[in-house]
């Protein structure tokens, strides 16, 4: 980033002491849940909304409040019918809202919530955008040039993935919404090819791409879509579920054990997320899977559209997103829970 770039960042999420550690409280929340303690819930009570409302996980399906120390239990035996499942599911939802203690500092994100409950919505809501590291937010989900920013990860990812000699024929997105992609695509690959296309047209006057393997560009193009920022030589990282990809392939998430052999996966840029992950799953009531949401954008940018019957409208999406980080990040508007 130019350091116009560092300064317009700068102004629109403050990051003082408090909205830091508002967020480092939420991203250790977030890491006390781990598989084997919390797995097979619906989605609306995955990880992510729950830390966000100031549980963590302290034992087998169990969870705890670190405001006001109410604890929850979500269990769901294997008897249950698909209609019996929902409806308890809607009613551990009322409790992560309802549960908190009047004093709890939590109680008003919980009540914010709740009105997201029973509606979709395309847009974010400000409860995540205050937790999110901000240049994730602004150049994954907010970017003035989708095209421009998504090149340039491609550029810084595509050395690791030759560096780790990484088999990328098996890579794919994951499956798409053809009432979302019709006008685009038919197929994931026909999808993932025409981004490809797009990434590779934008080059600056006389510049000259490299003679690559197509399989590494798409592969390497598929990595910055799902959501993958390289951090070390040898490893990358998802900001938002907090996993890590070493280049052996295998898998790393902070707090759990480490497996004793080296699993490889068949689509490792999808399958390294956590299960919970709105890169692969979405956030609950709040619309599409992220990756869907930078190929749209991307896809919309470059065909010039401004038609507002997309899902995603470039220009009222961007200006959303604006407002709700300088609103919602506002040092006034955090309640930071006491240690």
């Amino acid at each position: 980033m130019t350091s116009e770039e560092d300064q317009e960042n700068a102004r629109v999420l403050p990051e003082n002491s408090k909205v830091v550690a508002f967020r480092e409280e939420y991203e250790d929340r977030l890491r006390t849940f781990t598989v084997a303690n919390y797995f097979g819930i619906p989605h609306s009570l995955s990880p992510i909304v729950c830390a966000r409302l100031g549980f963590r996980n302290k034992g087998q399906n169990q969870l705890q409040c670190v405001g006001c120390h109410e604890p929850l239990l979500v269990q769901f035996p294997a008897c249950l019918s698909a209609t019996a499942r929902s409806k308890l599911t809607s009613l551990y939802e009322q409790q992560l809202c309802e549960l908190h203690r009047d004093s709890c500092p939590f109680r008003r994100d919980a009540q914010n919530y709740r009105l997201l409950l029973g509606n979709q919505s395309d847009r974010i809501p400000a409860l995540w955008t205050q937790v999110w590291r901000p240049k994730e937010v602004l150049e994954l989900l907010d970017p003035l040039r989708p095209s421009a920013v998504v090149r340039e990860r491609w550029e810084k990812v595509i050395p690791w993935l030759e560096s780790a000699a990484m088999d990328c024929t098996s890579w794919k997105l994951p499956p798409i919404d053809a009432t979302v992609f019709q006008q685009y695509a038919t197929t994931e690959d026909e999808l993932l090819e025409k981004c490809w296309k797009l990434i590779c047209g934008e080059t600056q006057d006389g510049e000259e791409i490299p003679t690559r393997s197509h399989e590494l560009e798409l592969g390497a193009l598929l990595v910055v879509l799902m959501g993958w920022t390289p951090d070390t030589a040898s490893g990358m990282h998802c900001s938002i579920c907090f996993a890590k990809w070493t280049n052996l392939g295998s898998v790393s998430r902070d707090g759990e054990p480490q497996p004793k052999r080296v699993c490889l996966r068949m689509n490792a840029p999808v399958d390294s997320h956590r299960y919970y992950c709105p890169f692969v799953r979405g956030l609950p009531h709040a619309g599409m899977r992220f990756c869907d949401r930078i190929i749209l954008r991307l896809l919309n940018e470059t065909n010039n559209k401004q038609d507002k019957d997309s899902p995603l409208v470039a220009t009222e999406f961007r200006l959303e997103i604006r407002k709700l980080l300088k609103d919602a990040l506002s040092p006034s508007k955090l309640s930071v829970v006491s240690k």
